[in-house]
C-alpha cells in the first residue's frame, strides 16, 4: 500500500474534526465563535453529564468517606507541567479533576492503576457534585485539612468554577473530539496566552481524560495549603465504586462502604488493569 493511501485510511477520522460540539454551536462557523462563548460552552457542557468519574486510590476513598470531604490539589502539583507555565497566580488555584464518558477511561486506569491493589474508579451523580460546587459559590465549606472543623475564612475565596476542559490541537481547541474554537476565532490566535482560558485548556496529549474540573481560586497564596478540602457529603451519597477485574479487594471495599451506608461496588470491565 502506498504511503498516500495509508495516510488517507489512517486519517479518515479527521472528518469528525469538521463538526462542532453539540448544542447551539452546531450550525456556527468557527470564525464567529468568541473566547467568552467557548468558556460558556465548557461551563454548560459540564452541567450536562449524568455522572462523572474520579480515578483515585483506597486511601483517598477512605479519607473521603470518613470526613465527607473532597481534596483539591494546588495547580502547581498537576501532572501536566506545561499547563501552569502561563497561568497567572497558579500558586493559589486548586483543582479537583473528574472525567466524563459512558465507558471506563482506560488512560486514567493506567495512570492510577500502577498499584493495582489501591486503584479505584469512583462514579458520582453530576447533579450532586454541582450542588457541592454551588455551596462553594456561597463561600461555604472550604477547609484547610481533611478533618479540621475550622473553615478557611469566607473572604479568602476569589472565585469558584465548574467546567469541562478543551484541548489545544495545533490551531484548534477540541472538546470530545469536536472543534469548539480555532485560531481564526476572535482573540484566539494563541489559546495558551488567553487569560480567560487559563485552567480551561490543556495540551491535546491529555484529551483522552475528558476532564471536568472543580476550581477554587483563593485571594492569597498560603504555602501551607498544598491541598484544600470541600464539603462533599451530598455527592458521596450517590457514590459508586469500580475496582479492577483482577483485584481481590472487592469484598474489602464493600465492607468499607457498608460502614457509611453505601453498597454500590462493581468490577471493572476493562481488559487490562496494571
Amino acid at each position: 500500500m502506498k504511503k498516500c493511501e495509508l495516510e488517507k485510511r489512517m486519517f479518515a477520522h479527521r472528518k469528525l474534526l469538521e463538526t462542532f460540539a453539540d448544542g447551539k454551536y452546531a450550525q456556527v462557523k468557527s470564525e464567529t465563535v468568541t473566547v467568552d462563548e467557548i468558556v460558556k460552552f465548557l461551563q454548560l457542557s459540564a452541567c450536562n453529564h449524568k455522572r462523572i468519574y474520579r480515578y483515585t486510590n483506597t486511601d483517598r476513598l477512605e479519607e473521603m468517606l470518613s470526613t465527607n470531604r473532597l481534596s483539591l490539589s494546588r495547580l502547581l502539583e498537576m501532572n501536566d507541567l506545561r499547563e501552569y507555565q502561563d497561568v497567572k497566580d497558579a500558586d493559589r488555584i486548586y483543582i479537583a479533576c473528574f472525567s466524563f464518558g459512558k465507558l471506563e477511561n482506560m488512560a486514567m486506569w493506567m495512570m492510577y492503576g500502577k498499584v493495582a491493589t489501591r486503584s479505584l474508579g469512583l462514579s458520582c451523580e453530576n447533579k450532586k457534585v454541582r450542588e457541592c460546587v454551588e455551596s462553594l459559590r456561597l463561600k461555604k465549606g472550604i477547609f484547610k485539612d481533611a478533618c479540621g472543623k475550622e473553615p478557611i475564612p469566607e473572604d479568602s475565596i476569589e472565585a469558584v468554577s465548574f467546567h469541562d476542559i478543551a484541548y489545544v490541537y495545533g490551531t484548534a481547541l477540541m472538546w470530545n473530539r469536536k472543534i469548539v474554537g480555532m485560531s481564526r476565532c476572535r482573540d484566539l490566535s494563541d489559546p495558551r496566552k488567553v487569560e480567560k482560558l487559563q485552567t480551561y485548556i490543556k495540551d491535546y496529549g491529555w484529551a483522552s481524560e475528558n476532564e471536568v474540573r472543580v476550581i477554587i481560586k483563593l485571594k492569597k497564596c498560603n504555602p501551607e495549603h498544598k491541598r484544600i478540602y470541600i464539603d462533599f457529603e451530598s455527592a458521596i451519597k450517590s457514590l459508586e465504586v469500580v475496582v479492577g477485574p483482577r483485584d481481590d479487594k472487592c469484598a474489602k471495599i464493600k465492607g468499607l462502604l457498608s460502614m457509611y451506608g453505601l453498597n454500590s461496588v462493581n468490577e471493572s470491565t476493562a481488559s487490562l488493569i496494571f
